[in-house]
C-alpha cells in the first residue's frame, strides 16, 4: 500500500497554469477597461451633441417666431409679437439665454458668427454660427424672412 503512487500535477505545472490563467484574466481585464473608456468617450460626445441640437431647436424655433430680430455686437435679441423679449448672449465660454428674468445657459462656444442685416431696417436677415462643442464643430446657417406687415409697421423699427 505505501508503494501506491498517486496521480497528480507536479509544482511545475501548477505554476504554469496559474501563469497562464493571470495572463489570460490580464488580458481580458485590460479589454474590458479599453471598452469601458470607449463607451465613456462616445456617450460624452453624444452628450455634447444633445445639447448642440437642443440649443439649436430652440434657437432656430425663437428665431423663426421673432417678430424682429436685433443684433448688437455678440447679443441677440428677439422681439416676439407679445412685446416680450428673449436675449442670447454668446460670450467666450457658454451661450447665455434669458426670457422674462429666468435665464439658462448653453456649455457651447461659438467659434464664428456672421450676421447679415436687412438695409432699410438693420434686423438680422440671416445668421451663421460655427458651435463648438468639446472637440466638434457644428455650423449652424438661419435665414429670416419678414413678413410685409412687420417690415411696413413703423413702431417696431
Amino acid at each position: 500500500m505505501l508503494n501506491t503512487k498517486l496521480k497528480a500535477f507536479t509544482v511545475t505545472e501548477l505554476l504554469v497554469a496559474m501563469i497562464l490563467t493571470g495572463i489570460v484574466i490580464f488580458a481580458a481585464m485590460r479589454l474590458f477597461l479599453n471598452y469601458e473608456g470607449l463607451v465613456r468617450f462616445k456617450n460624452k460626445r453624444m452628450e455634447t451633441g444633445k445639447e448642440v441640437l437642443q440649443f439649436y431647436r430652440v434657437f432656430s424655433k425663437e428665431f423663426e417666431e421673432a417678430y424682429t430680430v436685433k443684433v448688437t455686437g455678440r447679443q441677440f435679441s428677439f422681439v416676439k409679437p407679445d412685446k416680450s423679449i428673449i436675449q442670447y448672449n454668446l460670450t467666450e465660454d457658454y451661450i447665455a439665454r434669458e426670457v422674462r428674468g429666468q435665464q439658462d445657459t448653453f456649455a457651447i462656444k461659438v467659434n464664428d458668427l456672421k450676421v447679415f442685416k436687412d438695409r432699410v431696417t438693420g434686423w438680422a436677415k440671416s445668421v451663421t454660427l460655427s458651435l463648438l462643442a468639446g472637440a466638434d464643430t457644428f455650423p449652424v446657417s438661419l435665414t429670416k424672412q419678414y413678413e410685409n406687415a412687420v417690415l411696413m409697421n413703423k413702431d417696431l423699427k
